[in-house]
Parts: structure tokens; sequence; C-alpha cells
């Protein structure tokens, strides 16, 4: 049976009855944990975060949002009080490999986001309620979000009720959280060629818009 070990604690600049702890070892569901009544209780946050050791966590110190970043050993991930409504954590690893970070820092001046890496360096950011749009909500409705054929061959068609807009974004990550292809949404029914770039197998698409994120798993059988 795999083994988890504490790897981090941290604790809100300003309330210190408000701690963090993050779990190394690879049993599902066993990630990140916050206490608001100093360690007494603690409310499990790991939410949709895939099976992988998490090294550290930051809270940035003045957000209303209360935005969280965790370094894991495939890279950063992001979330705030309204996403974690959700209990969605989202891949926030733009312009960095998926390697292991061992030590995440916020640089309040810059307004960036610091992990130290193994063996790739230092990675930079901008902190993700300035670098671009937080969803607000999210769709707990999967049939809002609708994905054919399933499973799929060459390409998947992608609409909502709603079409899309101008500023959205699709985003194709394996189910360990890598990113694997990404595009902007240009039509209301968005056709997504897959043929010769991803393997048969599970992944999961992610729309992101300025005021909402949808997702759904879907199956490519070639």
């Amino acid at each position: 049976m795999s083994e988890v070990h504490v790897t981090y604690l941290a604790v809100d600049f300003f309330n210190p009855q408000e701690i963090y702890i993050t779990f190394s070892g690879f049993k599902q569901g066993k990630k990140v944990y916050r206490s608001v009544d100093g360690g007494q209780t603690w409310q499990n946050i790991s939410g949709n975060l895939p099976n992988i050791p998490v090294n550290c966590i930051v809270k940035h110190a003045n957000s209303p949002k209360n935005d969280l970043y965790i370094g894991t050993d495939i890279g950063v991930f992001y979330t705030n009080d309204s996403l974690l409504q959700y209990s969605t954590w989202l891949y926030y690893n733009d312009g960095m490999p998926a390697v292991v970070v061992n030590e995440l820092e916020i640089h309040y001046g810059s307004q960036k986001i610091v992990a130290a890496t193994y063996g790739r360096g230092i990675w930079e950011a901008p902190l993700r309620s300035t670098g671009g749009p937080v969803p607000t909500s999210i769709s707990k409705d999967f049939k809002s979000l609708n994905i054919y054929p399933i499973p799929a061959q060459s390409y998947i068609q992608v609409s909502t009720p709603w079409g899309f807009t101008p500023q959205d974004m699709w985003i194709i990550y394996s189910l360990d959280g890598k990113k694997l292809l990404e595009g902007k949404v240009k039509e209301n029914t968005k056709t997504i060629e897959i043929q010769t770039l991803l393997p048969s197998g599970n992944y999961l698409l992610q729309i992101l818009s300025p005021k909402y994120t949808l997702q759904r798993q879907f199956i490519i059988s070639k």
C-alpha cells in the first residue's frame, strides 16, 4: 500500500488559524487539506487533482478569491474559493515542461508565481488573478458541453447551448494533468482535428471562458 507523507505546511499571512498541508505518495484524493481552526479539524480540498505527489503550496496573501497554487511532480496547479465549490483545480503550467516543482513563491512586486523545479531551473508566470481571466462559475451540468462522436477517431466536435465567444479557449489534457493541445474557439460548433495528434485513450477537454469553465472527459479509439 502506498504511504503518504507531509511535504509542506503553509499558514495564512493574516490569519494564523488558517493552515494548509500537502502530501506526497499515490493515495487518490489525499493531496491537500485546509484547516480554519488552527489544525483542530481539516477539510480535504484535493478535488480533481491527479494521483501524483504534491510537494508545496502557497496562498496569495491579499487575494479576495483566496488564490492557491501547488507544486506537484508534473508542475503547478491553481484554485480559488469559487473553483473549490466545484472541487476543481486548474493546471497552470504555461511555458514550463511537466517537471517536479519543489518550491513555490509569489513575487508581489512583479505579480508572478515563481517555481523552483527539479533539473529545469527556475520558472515564473503571471499570477492567475492578473495573468488571465479567472472563471466565476464552473458548470456542474456536463450536458452543457457536448462532444461528438464518442468514442472519437479523427476529430471531435464541441458545442454548448449558448455557443462560444472569440475569447474562449479549448485545452485537451491527459488524465494525469498534462496539457496536450490547445486552441481558440472561433465557431459555435468547434471541430478539433485529432487524427494524427493523439493516440487512443482517455482525455479531458476543458473550455475556458472569461465567465465560466466547462470540462468533460472523452475517449479516442482508433
